[in-house]
């Protein structure tokens, strides 16, 4: 029953997701970059008006002072085919985080992903979190959400969200991206976030 009330919550992100991304018609080789371009325009927006006479700060310092970051950890892997790994999403510099729903893609044809673990941070050492993880293998592809529980504050900080095991299937490079994130704090306003990507390698 609890995880049924979670899944209802977090059930809306997903349909964002699925719907914003056009899952049904993606092309499994076409790989996406990094889902950054938002992010200075909606960090431009919440920043603050410069008191009269004051210097406004760079453009480049708002948005590292502002942004949170999300990256894999390690963001280089090498993997035999057949072989198993698992790859941790760190976030940085959070404030408030309560849900973070996210699309993940690769190249389906020289890896997958195979299951998604709890991290520890969005948890905050003892609240219960919920883990929905949807995957289309076939197009390269997996919709990943976690949240915090109902009526709950959100997290702050630096630490690793989810762990994502990956498997070598044949021999090639990969990238491992987040192309969508929909990250959001305990008042469900929108957490800008800056993305990297990870790097697999499979060995014969």
């Amino acid at each position: 029953m609890r995880f049924t009330k979670y899944y209802l919550l977090i059930a809306p992100l997903l349909a964002w997701l699925l719907v914003g991304t056009g899952c049904q018609s993606a092309r499994p080789a076409t790989f996406l970059p990094p889902a950054q371009a938002t992010a200075p325009a909606l960090i431009a927006a919440a920043a603050p008006a410069p008191a009269p006479g004051a210097t406004a700060p760079a453009a480049g310092a708002v948005q590292a002072a502002q942004a949170a970051k999300l990256r894999f950890e390690p963001q280089s892997l090498s993997l035999k085919a057949g072989q198993t790994a698992t790859i941790g999403v760190v976030i940085e510099n959070v404030n408030d985080l309560f849900s973070i729903p996210l699309l993940l893609q690769y190249n389906p044809a020289v890896i997958s992903v195979e299951e998604v673990r709890h991290g520890g941070f969005l948890s905050g050492g003892t609240q219960e979190i919920a883990i929905v993880h949807q995957p289309f293998k076939d197009k390269g592809q997996s919709i990943i959400s976690a949240t915090r529980g109902p009526n709950t504050p959100g997290v702050s900080g630096s630490g690793t969200l989810i762990g994502i095991v990956v498997k070598g299937l044949a021999p090639g490079s990969s990238n491992l991206s987040i192309v969508q994130v929909n990250a959001k704090d305990s008042q469900q306003n929108l957490i800008p976030l800056i993305t990297s990507e990870a790097t697999v390698q499979v060995q014969p």
